[in-house]
């Protein structure tokens, strides 16, 4: 009995994580065509409002809308930059919510000279 209702609990468990995966999948998947929806439709501006709304809620998503065509250009480069930086700004607001204004000292620094550090050689590399 106690097996059975154990077999139970492991199954809904499976079931609720297969579910959350399914859900978070289908919200990139969105955002991924948000992006490219609003690059057609906008040409360059969309790329770039598309890409830097997307950043705010999920970087990865973000990024997968940019690179689904091809890779990016010099503009490419350029959104996938500020992508970056915005996401650490985000980043960075979250930590100090909640994470206060002692988290948000020691995770900055490191947190923003990695994100300069990669938006930097992306932009001097594009050129």
């Amino acid at each position: 009995m106690v097996e059975t209702l154990r077999a139970r609990k492991d199954a809904c468990e499976i079931e609720q994580i297969a579910a959350g995966l399914k859900s978070r999948s289908q919200a990139l998947a969105g955002v991924q065509l948000l992006v490219q929806g609003l690059q057609q439709w906008l040409g360059s501006a969309g790329l770039w409002i598309g890409t830097l709304l997307a950043a705010l809620a999920d970087l990865h998503a973000a990024l997968g809308g940019v690179f689904s065509a091809s890779p990016p250009g010099a503009d490419g480069s350029a959104v996938v930059a500020a992508a970056l930086l915005l996401h650490a700004g985000s980043k960075s607001l979250t930590a100090g919510l909640t994470g206060g204004w002692r988290y948000l000292t020691w995770l900055a620094p490191g947190l923003w000279l990695h994100t300069a550090l990669a938006a930097g050689w992306l932009v001097w590399t594009a050129r």
